[in-house]
């Protein structure tokens, strides 16, 4: 929990003291002075952990810590006229992913700061390039509501708008501010880039209202017939050049049905912004050049634009565009959306990784500005270790058992409590003793993990919460009956002292330990593993002790955070 904030202090001083780490707590959390006596134990538990680390492990806690409580924070501020409403507005054709995370949490924390409402628009008006998921309509909502911690001001929905859109179309015709035109892509492409009018640009409104009326039946074809904002044929992007607002789409809409006409994106846009009453747009950089057809359309209408701010991509290496995680799903290299090696938010979700940890990442450390950030999931993960480990449990787990044999066994038992005739260690679930104890068995034979084993032949370890032991040997033993035997190495050692501070002083790799194992699945972010870990753990959100946080999910552990 305060692992950071030690490794940061034991770069910079060398060795580290309780009352230096608790300067730092109260510094940042006033409310946790009251409370000092119950902090001791747990610093002083976290001060040994990292004093056994490596320092490249010490260097990467230090950094987190730097980055986050160490840094000024600076508030996001915006102009403001009286209200404040905003919008996100994704497309379903996939699930939300970290980098929506970005809009989603800009646009919900400056809605809520100046007391305004923040709206969810799903935006699926083109149905035959980004072809919405169905199950996005339902899962869309729950993604937002899960981050925000709350459900939005209002969700709309394009589809169900559709006359909304006809309306507002058949006024511009009726202004003669807008045209059917019937002339194929190429054609036009050639009179737009010698900014000249096309034929159709001067038809009569009476013309341009009865094409519009065959459009709307479904008279026309797939690229027979489109509507055309009336803007300048000299602008200098020839793409400006009377631009389509709507066109025919053949294609049933997944959600809706067959409808012959959709409107194109700038101008659903800007009839939604404007009837919603959207004051600011909070958008990527990337819709930069959509703002030039917008203000096209909102002075054809006589509107108000609203302020405009805007802000860069958050990028990962994770898999994020919607393609590419349809060809993993298809090619079985990944389970769906919420597999825990994509950045989606339901994978995060089914990580256990809490929303808070996120919005708070977006907004202290990303922020609102047009830099483009690669996320830094370890400020992430501290965001989350900081509210979630005081109440996580830590058990012990091993990822290769190799067997230690305790050749002074019958010398330490009578230092154990004795349980049916077997001595046993009651250890805390956590440096805070009220989430309770377990009892583990002290046998002879007891199992660590090889990597570690290894370093047994080195130096001395002690086993967390027991005893301090060293190298003997290597030898075999035998498991199974007299009809099956199996012959497996194993590492003779002996018990040296019980004492702590000895290991701490000469510096003994401190590590986990198991009397006995149950066989489990990890899925972690590089896949399926097996592991070993204590029998009958009842929590389903654990700490593994230098492992990491696991969620438990059936009958495996899914990967959290570290």
């Amino acid at each position: 929990m305060y692992k950071e904030i030690i490794a940061y202090l034991k770069l910079k001083y060398g060795k580290v003291k309780p009352q230096s780490v608790i300067g730092k707590i109260i510094a940042k959390n006033p409310e946790l002075k009251a409370k000092i006596k119950e902090l001791i134990p747990i610093i002083e538990q976290e001060i040994k952990e990292v004093e056994q680390m490596d320092i490249e492990q010490i260097k990467e806690l230090a950094k987190a810590y730097e980055q986050t409580i160490e840094k000024k924070e600076k508030d996001i501020e915006i102009p403001v006229k009286d209200k404040v409403i905003t919008r996100f507005a994704p497309n379903p054709s996939g699930l939300l992913h970290i980098g929506h995370a970005r809009a989603i949490v800009l646009n919900h924390y400056i809605a809520k700061k100046y007391n305004g409402q923040f709206i969810l628009r799903i935006e699926d008006t083109d149905p035959d390039v980004k072809k919405p998921m169905i199950e996005a309509y339902e899962l869309i909502p729950k993604d937002v509501e899960w981050l925000i911690q709350e459900k939005p001001d209002k969700i709309v929905v394009q589809s169900d708008r559709l006359d909304i859109y006809y309306k507002y179309i058949e006024e511009l015709i009726k202004q003669g501010k807008a045209y059917v035109c019937l002339c194929k892509a190429e054609e036009f492409r050639e009179y737009r880039n010698k900014g000249l009018p096309c034929p159709h640009r001067n038809q009569s409104i009476e013309e341009n209202l009865e094409l519009w009326s065959k459009m709307l039946k479904g008279e026309f074809k797939k690229g027979e017939a489109v509507v055309r904002l009336k803007t300048d044929l000299t602008h200098k992007d020839p793409g400006v050049r009377d631009f389509p607002i709507a066109r025919i789409v053949e294609n049933p809409h997944p959600r809706i049905g067959y409808k012959p006409v959709f409107p194109l994106y700038n101008f659903a846009v800007v009839i939604d912004d404007h009837l919603l009453g959207i004051t600011h747009v909070i958008r990527m950089k990337e819709h930069t050049n959509n703002a030039i057809k917008q203000s096209f359309i909102y002075k054809a209408f006589g509107w108000e634009e609203p302020i405009y701010l805007e802000y860069g991509a958050l990028l990962t290496d994770m898999p994020t565009h919607k393609s590419e995680i349809r060809k993993l799903i298809e090619q079985k290299q990944i389970e769906g959306w919420d597999d825990i090696r994509l950045p989606t938010l339901i994978a995060l979700r089914r990580r256990g990784i809490l929303p808070e940890a996120i919005y708070e990442y977006i907004v202290k450390d990303v922020g609102l500005n047009k830099a483009d950030i690669k996320v830094d999931w370890n400020k992430i993960y501290y965001y989350h270790k900081i509210r979630i480990d005081k109440q996580t449990p830590r058990y012990f787990m091993i990822r290769d058992p190799i067997a230690i044999v305790i050749e002074n066994y019958d010398d330490i038992i009578d230092k154990f409590e004795i349980k049916n005739g077997i001595p046993y260690k009651k250890i805390s679930k956590h440096p805070d003793v009220d989430l309770g104890y377990r009892e583990l068995p002290i046998k002879e034979v007891l199992y660590i993990d090889k990597r570690d084993a290894e370093r047994l032949k080195q130096k001395p370890l002690r086993l967390f919460e027991l005893f301090n032991i060293k190298f003997v040997g290597e030898i075999e033993i035998e498991y199974g009956d007299e009809y099956s035997k199996t012959k497996e190495k194993a590492y003779a050692v002996r018990v040296i002292s019980f004492d702590v501070q000895e290991a701490i002083k000469n510096k003994y790799p401190i590590v986990q330990w198991l009397p006995e194992y149950e066989e489990t699945t990890l899925f972690e972010l590089d896949g399926y593993k097996k592991a070993y870990v204590e029998p009958n753990i009842k929590e389903n959100y654990v700490h593994f002790i230098r492992e990491g946080y696991y969620k438990r999910e059936n009958d495996k552990w899914i990967f959290s955070v570290k």
